[in-house]
């Protein structure tokens, strides 16, 4: 919490689900090259080709101590990005379809070049940090030119700032200790716009020194809180209980809706393995957009099985005038995709993976039917290691509480895409359900208290959509082809 900021005695904080996670941004350590390059503009003036497009190449120095440095500055700005970028096509060799890559502790052993190439980048930004210094302490200011009179100038802080960028890149690569795991987001071309990242392995000392211990009172409400009775799996990583002097009241309201009556939920019976999903979640999605005449979403678990159904459904569902719609991109805005889903006149099917589990409000008859492809366990990281670990620690057990718990968390966030309004109606099919696993029963936790999952062959799909009332266009020579 800024020092400055006002301070607020009662909180209310909605979609508090997401709680953890935005602790986890904001409390993180972070390096951002397009950051960096902004502070650079504002101390010094923006040069080149930047400074003739912004029509400006004032910085907060005087001019005459601007000037004094320029050709010195402009050879560390040129040499410090050039670096950066090349840290990032290094990293980015590692990274997943997704443009992200979580360091490993021995990180330096592991990728001595992008090490290297912290290491320079790091030395260029203590150099600036230390020419801000210097001539910030030269400057002879006027109070119309530095009106702060109190507290370290704005030049200083940027000099702050570049200093701890410099610790943040050789902490990433150095071991950033058992208490924290550095990763790099947004390793994509031109691999000069990543982010690196370095998070506590627990957020929760940091979120109560700086946030919980000014309050009086705090509440948290969200649709998606407690799975099963229980908050954890969204908000156990902030410790809230644990560290709470006075208790935790948690109140559940029911849901207006009535999802026993307008959704269906199935698990696709498992055939002898090996299993092809990529081929089995093409066949259902394509067989119910058909049912359906569209108003098909299919949310997916990997990047590279969204693409590869989409390639297989469109030849298939072209001459029934459905379009398959899905981001090109793992960070494309659902909401232009969206926009085209509804507007489509022949109906369509809507693919999305990660961003697409949450958030999505299509109500009415534009979507009736939502095929999850797998079950939603995120993906073991570093990070999620070490969480599972000291949660161990604590004696926590950490796979149910944690890392199913996530799972459940995820599934129950992209069955809530289907029913958003008292008249919507739904069927909710998972492919790839893991019924032969122990938590297998534990899935109706994650679902409307009065909803059952039912265990059946692709064939019975259309009964299920009868029983909605939910319209067929499908012939009996068609179904299945």
């Amino acid at each position: 919490w800024p020092p400055d900021y006002p301070r607020f005695q009662h909180v209310i904080v909605d979609e508090a689900h997401e709680l953890a996670g935005v602790a986890d941004e904001v409390y993180a350590q972070v390096v951002r090259p397009d950051e960096l390059r902004e502070r650079l503009d504002e101390v010094f003036g923006s040069s080149g080709s930047d400074r003739a497009s912004s029509g400006s190449g004032v910085g907060l120095l005087p001019r005459v101590l601007q000037e004094e440095v320029a050709s010195k500055v402009n050879a560390i700005r040129r040499v410090l990005f050039e670096d950066l970028a090349a840290l990032g096509r290094l990293v980015s060799e590692e990274s997943t379809a997704f443009g992200e890559f979580e360091l490993p502790p021995d990180a330096s052993r592991l990728l001595p070049r992008a090490a290297q190439m912290a290491e320079l980048s790091a030395a260029r930004l203590d150099e600036l940090s230390r020419l801000v210094q210097e001539l910030d302490a030269r400057a002879d200011w006027g109070s119309e030119e530095n009106p702060a009179a109190e507290g370290p100038s704005a030049a200083l802080k940027h000099a702050q700032a570049f200093s701890e960028a410099a610790v943040g890149l050789r902490r990433a690569f150095s071991e950033a200790g058992i208490d924290a795991v550095a990763a790099f987001d947004r390793l994509i071309i031109p691999h000069d716009r990543w982010t690196l990242s370095i998070r506590a392995v627990s957020p929760a000392s940091d979120f109560h020194q700086h946030f919980m211990e000014g309050l009086d009172s705090f509440s948290g409400v969200s649709a998606s809180l407690f799975v099963g009775g229980d908050a954890f799996a969204a908000i156990g990583e902030l410790e809230i209980e644990e560290r709470s002097e006075f208790g935790v009241d948690k109140v559940t309201t029911p849901s207006p809706f009535d999802y026993a009556q307008h959704m269906r939920v199935a698990v696709m019976r498992p055939g002898p393995p090996p299993m092809d999903l990529v081929g089995e979640t093409t066949a259902v999605i394509a067989d119910i957009a058909r049912l359906l005449g569209g108003r098909t979403m299919g949310l997916f678990s990997s990047l590279r099985r969204m693409n590869e159904v989409a390639e297989r459904l469109d030849p298939i569902l072209s001459p029934h005038r459905i379009e398959v719609l899905a981001p090109r991109r793992s960070g494309d805005d659902p909401g232009g995709l969206v926009r085209r889903f509804r507007d489509q006149s022949g109906g369509g099917v809507l693919l999305g993976s990660r961003t697409f589990w949450q958030g999505l409000d299509i109500s009415g008859d534009d979507l009736q039917a939502v095929v999850i492809e797998k079950l939603p366990f995120e993906v073991p990281t570093e990070l999620r290691r070490r969480r599972e670990t000291h949660l161990s620690d604590m004696g926590e057990n950490a796979f149910q509480r944690f890392r199913l718990g996530k799972m459940l968390l995820n599934l129950k966030q992209m069955t809530g895409r289907l029913i958003r309004g008292e008249s919507d109606r739904g069927l909710v099919v998972i492919v790839d359900g893991r019924t032969q696993q122990g938590y297998f029963n534990q899935l109706g936790s994650a679902l409307p208290g009065d909803v059952e999952i039912q265990v059946v062959d692709r064939q019975i799909l259309p009964e299920l959509l009868a029983e909605l009332d939910l319209a067929s266009t499908l012939t009996n020579d068609d179904w299945g082809s």
